[in-house]
């Protein structure tokens, strides 16, 4: 009889045993679906465009999160994580984006304090002749902060037109930071001598600009001569 005790309290303790041991794993499973289920997100929100847009993006007045994974692009309007790294505020992703208009002069309208964070390479190109003002990618607020980041390739090309043409224009003047990536403002040609690369004041912190116009590489800031049309530089770390 003892032993037939013993052998019952044992065989108690092996099904515990190996009850705890599935709650052990399931738990475990659970987590890591957790885990995976944001970076899955997350991954699928920038996947790489396989589709040219070639209508314009206005995200000035975009108060909530959005995007087109074919055209390779996520806007989020409270921070995200992109590349391994955080960024705080309005932040557009850009993921071998390909935007080309032949209809409108302004293709990518932005609202101040954004972040562009660039992964692979992206071209914004008005490709057309146009009577108005262009400007591939457009800061709609007076006195705009926009600010490029990451470690991709970005070219803005304006159009050709009668008035102002810039690959990135400010309304009223802005700021425009680099901290990081490859990038090119180009303007187009301008039928009253304004065709200028970029305008605003550039505060270049990391990665390289290039920026080119018929008239100027950039308006609007000291940095560089007037009459300067071909403008490159890096920003290059000091180890003192």
């Amino acid at each position: 009889m003892k032993s037939e005790k013993l052998e019952m309290i044992n065989e108690k303790k092996a099904v515990r045993r190996m009850t705890g041991n599935r709650f052990v794993r399931f738990a475990i499973a659970a987590l890591a679906l957790m885990v995976m289920l944001p970076m899955a997100a997350m991954a699928q929100d920038i996947a790489a465009g396989t589709v040219t847009r070639t209508s314009a993006l206005s995200l000035a007045a975009q108060a909530t999160d959005d995007a087109n994974a074919s055209e390779g692009w996520a806007w989020y309007v409270d921070g995200t994580t992109a590349g391994g790294k955080d960024y705080t505020g309005k932040v557009l992703v850009l993921n071998n984006a390909n935007f080309v208009s032949t209809s409108v002069g302004i293709i990518l309208t932005l609202p101040t304090n954004t972040t562009i964070v660039l992964i692979g390479t992206n071209n914004i190109e008005c490709n057309l002749t146009t009577t108005g003002n262009s400007g591939a990618i457009y800061m709609s607020d007076t006195s705009s902060t926009l600010t490029i980041a990451g470690n991709g390739v970005l070219t803005a090309t304006g159009a050709n037109t009668t008035l102002q043409s810039n690959g990135i224009r400010f309304n009223g003047g802005g700021t425009i930071n680099i901290t990081g990536g490859t990038s090119t403002f180009k303007a187009g040609t301008s039928g009253n001598s304004n065709s200028n690369g970029m305008t605003g004041t550039l505060n270049l912190t990391g990665g390289t600009v290039t920026a080119i116009g018929e008239n100027r590489a950039m308006a609007n800031n000291n940095t560089v001569p007037n009459g300067c049309k071909y403008c490159a530089m890096s920003h290059v770390k000091s180890n003192h």
